[in-house]
């Protein structure tokens, strides 16, 4: 449609919302695979001995009736809002630094929406717990092994990382943000589906008291503002054809 002046219109803006499980999860026994999860996540063990699991949610969005007749989407905003109450515990009383007072254990949760699947299981078991939470899906920086699988920045839309540990001050059923970051690019894009990812890992030492080995995570909500609109023939071109080898790839 030509609007006055004889510029493009564009469509109104749309908010796109997608619910993301939490989980609640406790170590059944001594052993560090061995957890009680009744929740839809599943579990990976990073690589290296004694290594705490994380778990991990995906799932998808179906946006095909958005995207028909060559109209591409475009993000303008995508924001995540959940609950800031985690619980990542383990044993209070073990302390790597008794000057900083904080436990050896910690949390880091990644959300991460994109427009290609992302192969979890690869990602995490495929380093050693200790580099795991210094990276991002999206960075391959120093990786061991060479061949450890990241996705392409571009592939991902929008991307939060976030750092949860207790400290003397703190509840045993607490774990507190400590930081926040966020990645990702508002790329447009053709696909037809969007994919959601979320991992919580746990790393640090066994704890002595079982009675804290819990991990809880909240309910999240993904905010999506965007737009549909026509790209350029190139860009449309290499999009679809980026699409159809990400299908190959699924298929």
């Amino acid at each position: 449609m030509e609007a006055i002046g004889g510029k493009k219109e564009v469509d109104e803006v749309k908010r796109i919302r997608k619910p993301i499980e939490g989980m609640s999860a406790a170590k059944a026994s001594g052993g560090v695979t061995e957890w009680l999860n009744t929740d839809n996540y599943e579990q990976v063990v990073h690589a290296g001995s004694g290594a705490y699991p994380a778990f991990y949610l995906q799932d998808t969005i179906d946006i095909s009736g958005i995207t028909m007749q060559d109209k591409a989407l475009f993000p303008v905003n995508i924001e995540c809002h959940g609950s800031p109450i985690y619980v990542v515990a383990g044993d209070i009383t073990a302390f790597g630094d008794v000057l900083s007072n904080h436990p050896l254990n910690y949390g880091v949760e990644w959300v991460m929406l994109t427009t290609v699947p992302f192969d979890v299981n690869a990602w995490v078991s495929g380093q050693p717990i200790q580099k795991l939470p210094r990276r991002i899906p999206t960075i391959f920086g120093h990786a061991n092994p060479s061949n450890l699988e990241v996705l392409s920045a571009g592939d991902c839309l929008y991307g939060r990382l976030r750092y949860l540990q207790n400290d003397i001050n703190t509840s045993n059923r607490v774990s507190p943000v400590h930081n926040e970051e966020f990645f990702g690019s508002l790329s447009p894009t053709m696909v037809d589906e969007l994919y959601v990812t979320r991992i919580i890992a746990w790393v640090g030492l066994p704890p002595s008291n079982l009675t804290f080995d819990v991990i809880e995570i909240p309910e999240l909500e993904l905010n999506i503002d965007a737009y549909t609109g026509e790209m350029s023939e190139l860009s449309q071109i290499m999009e679809l054809r980026r699409g159809y080898l990400t299908q190959q790839t699924i298929a």
